[in-house]
């Protein structure tokens, strides 16, 4: 599935670049895909704020064979993180945090939080254990878990390096972040979201939400085997802000 997918976004910029957009030449390639049944997916272009093509393939749910249209929503998984980085930015433009701010002002029980920043958080410096690495979170991500248990679990996975030894991806860096965005403003989440990001741009069909529901036009997550199989929905009380969104083309 990966490799139709960066093939697809290969070619797109031969298909945009021409002088006037070719949807026919467009339309010929998503229908290859859609016949040989190896991606599902919503598709919007736009150009100077207007939509130009939309097109939708695949299905939103596979089992009662409920077709993805332009404005089915997808939970976008980790793109999430940019949502979250832009929050912390806004605070830091306020003064509310700085990228220096140490991790031991709002956690210090965390592993060396007396020297990870806010910087190293964003980049994946800290050297914090990526805790959906753990041998035992296909175990328990499914369920419920607090911010106590979860503050237990990052702090018993500990580190893998120093801070700012090198970059390496960690969610628990964005976990992380999305608390101490709550914690910095005094306010959820859920609400930073609005105000910074989905209100200003007004994205009326962004939204922080939790377990899908196809009767709202949001699609299932698939990966492709010999058949597309239904993904583990992991319980949001668990991602938060490293992908926690919904996001469908703009209208």
């Amino acid at each position: 599935m990966k490799k139709i997918t960066f093939f697809f976004i290969a070619l797109l910029p031969s298909l945009l670049l021409a002088q006037q957009f070719n949807s026919q030449k467009l339309d010929s390639l998503l229908d290859r895909i859609a016949e040989a049944d190896k991606a599902m997916f919503s598709l919007a272009i736009h150009e100077n704020g207007k939509p130009i093509y939309t097109r939708a393939i695949g299905y939103a749910d596979v089992e009662s064979e409920m077709k993805a249209n332009p404005n089915t929503m997808y939970r976008i998984g980790s793109i999430s993180k940019s949502f979250t980085s832009t929050l912390i930015l806004k605070l830091i433009e306020e003064g509310k945090l700085s990228l220096d701010t140490k991790l031991s002002k709002f956690y210090p029980e965390l592993p060396n939080a007396d020297q990870i920043t806010i910087k190293n958080l964003l980049n994946h410096h800290s050297g914090l254990f990526n805790f959906t690495n753990d041998e035992d979170y296909i175990s328990w991500m499914q369920k419920k878990k607090s911010k106590e248990e979860l503050l237990r679990i990052i702090k018993l996975n500990g580190t893998e390096f120093e801070p700012n030894e090198k970059g390496e991806y960690s969610n628990t860096n964005y976990v992380i972040l999305t608390w101490i965005a709550e914690d910095a403003s005094g306010k959820s989440f859920s609400e930073l979201l609005q105000q910074y990001i989905i209100q200003p741009l007004d994205l009326k069909r962004t939204k922080y939400q939790g377990k899908i529901n196809v009767k709202n036009n949001e699609a299932y997550s698939y990966k492709l085997g010999n058949d597309w199989i239904k993904d583990t929905e992991t319980d949001m009380s668990i991602p938060l802000g490293q992908e926690q969104l919904f996001l469908p083309h703009q209208i």
